[in-house]
This record gives C-alpha cells, sequence and structure tokens, in this order.
C-alpha cells in the first residue's frame, strides 16, 4: 500500500493548500484529493512540482508498506421505500434502517493476513420528499456507523502494523465500499433506481489511531 505524505508535509511548514495551489498553480481539487487520500492516481509533474516546492525527494513524498486493505460489505438488513402520487407526482423516498457485516481484508502479495469483521448501522433514518424533479425537503444522505464490535481487532492490527499514515485510505476505501453497497441494496428493495444519487458516509467510532 502506497500513500502520499502530503498532508503531514504541509503541517510541518504551516502551509495550507490554498497558498500552495496559489504559488505552484496546481488546482485546488488536485491538492484536495491528495490530502484526503482520494486520489488514486498523481501525475508525474505534479509529483516534481510538489517535490520542487517543498524540498523533499520522491522518498520522502510517499510512504509504503507491502500491506493492501480491502473491504467487502454485506447488507443484513434494510428497509427503504419510494412512493409517487400518479396524479400530482409527489413523492417520498428513504431508507429507515440498515445493517450490514463489513469484513476488512488485509492482504500482503495477494495473500490475506487477516479479515476483522466489523458492524455496520444507520445513524439516523431518512426521508426526502418532492415533487416531480424537485425536492421539497430533506437530504439525499444518510451516514452509517461502522465499528468493531468483536474485540477491537482493528484498533490491535492497525497499530502492530504501524498503519497509523494511512488513515485516509482506509477511510476512503470503506466509504466508497459502504456507499456502493448501501445505495445497491436499497435500489433493490424498492426495486427502483432512486437512490442512485444519495450520498453515504461512513462513521468510524473506533478509529485506530
Amino acid at each position: 500500500m502506497i500513500t502520499n505524505r502530503l498532508s503531514a508535509l504541509m503541517g510541518e511548514r504551516h502551509i495550507k493548500a490554498t497558498r500552495i495551489a496559489s504559488d505552484t498553480g496546481i488546482a485546488r481539487s488536485t491538492l484536495t484529493a491528495l490530502t484526503s487520500g482520494s486520489s488514486k492516481m498523481i501525475q508525474f509533474e505534479t509529483i516534481n512540482t510538489l517535490c520542487q516546492y517543498l524540498r523533499v525527494e520522491p522518498k520522502d513524498f510517499f510512504e509504503y508498506v507491502p500491506i493492501d486493505i480491502s473491504f467487502d460489505v454485506e447488507t443484513t438488513s434494510i428497509s427503504a421505500f419510494f412512493n409517487m402520487d400518479p396524479d400530482t407526482l409527489n413523492w417520498s423516498q428513504g431508507i429507515e434502517k440498515y445493517t450490514a457485516d463489513v469484513f476488512a481484508k488485509f492482504l500482503s502479495r495477494n495473500n490475506i493476513i487477516k479479515t476483522i469483521e466489523l458492524s455496520a448501522t444507520l445513524e439516523d433514518p431518512s426521508i426526502v420528499h418532492g415533487g416531480e424533479n424537485y425536492i421539497l425537503s430533506g437530504a439525499e444522505s444518510v451516514t452509517i456507523n461502522v465499528d468493531d464490535t468483536k474485540d477491537e481487532q482493528l484498533d490491535t492490527f492497525w497499530h502492530e502494523h504501524k498503519l497509523e499514515s494511512f488513515i485516509n485510505v482506509l477511510e476512503t476505501d470503506l466509504e466508497n465500499a459502504v456507499q456502493e453497497e448501501v445505495v445497491s441494496a436499497a435500489n433493490k428493495d424498492t426495486q427502483s433506481g432512486v437512490f442512485d444519487s444519495w450520498n453515504v458516509s461512513a462513521a468510524i467510532p473506533v478509529m485506530p489511531f
């Protein structure tokens, strides 16, 4: 697993992303993606510019550990709905209940060295009302709480393998996996595609710091 150290380097130098964007011409959105860990790639030109600006070498810009992480999310229960009045075209949709099993898989050389089971539950129900193509009230979003309810293996494993600098990668990959599964499950439960635009965030009460 490889991640960049841009956020740490900025913190050490007390430099904000807006300043770097202004000084280097690198897009603010690019810097945000890099510091949040959501960027899946970075151009050599961008690396070169940042290394010159921060006065570091590429080996100082990146961090590597021989472990990769993947997440499998399996819905165990969901209660979602979508209703529309054919006369007024007013509609309502929502997710009232959601639980899932989450399996965090740690791999080395494509072999699983550890699987940790987590639990996922809906924080609060979310209901949206609208008319035709307009939202009248509510927000198309839910928060899913992901917790290590077994014996806090995630925290222990994280520290044993010195993965602290990969927190952003953990959060981003987990959130993407949860987003995809929740939307898919809600669409399947309602036999529709109305939840494609919903935003799902994953909150991790027990974060391995």
